[in-house]
């Protein structure tokens, strides 16, 4: 129960996980797009893969399959850019 909710965290998807990662999105590391606890070096090639251009459309999913705009757009602007990776790396850096 890593939400300390009362219900097992089985119990809480798949309707608390909008990224598909098998883990309750209130205990979701942002930017953790395989929901293992950590970013690693797949989580940066998985924000790689969702980022699009000026004018270009957003894909749904990044490489890993976990859906790109609920996992990478942090700053909810439809975009996955520059802005959102600083956020990811700081994440990475305490």
């Amino acid at each position: 129960d890593c939400n300390t909710n009362g219900v097992p965290d089985e119990c809480d998807l798949p309707a608390h996980d909008a990224n598909n990662n098998g883990v309750p999105d209130e205990c979701d590391i942002a930017g953790d797009c395989d929901g293992n606890g950590q970013l690693q070096s797949a989580d940066y090639a998985d924000f790689a893969s969702c980022m699009a251009g000026p004018g270009a459309p957003l894909p749904q999913f990044a490489t890993s399959g976990c859906l790109c705009r609920e996992t990478f757009d942090f700053n909810s602007d439809v975009q996955i850019d520059l802005a959102d990776f600083a956020v990811l790396q700081a994440q990475s850096w305490p």
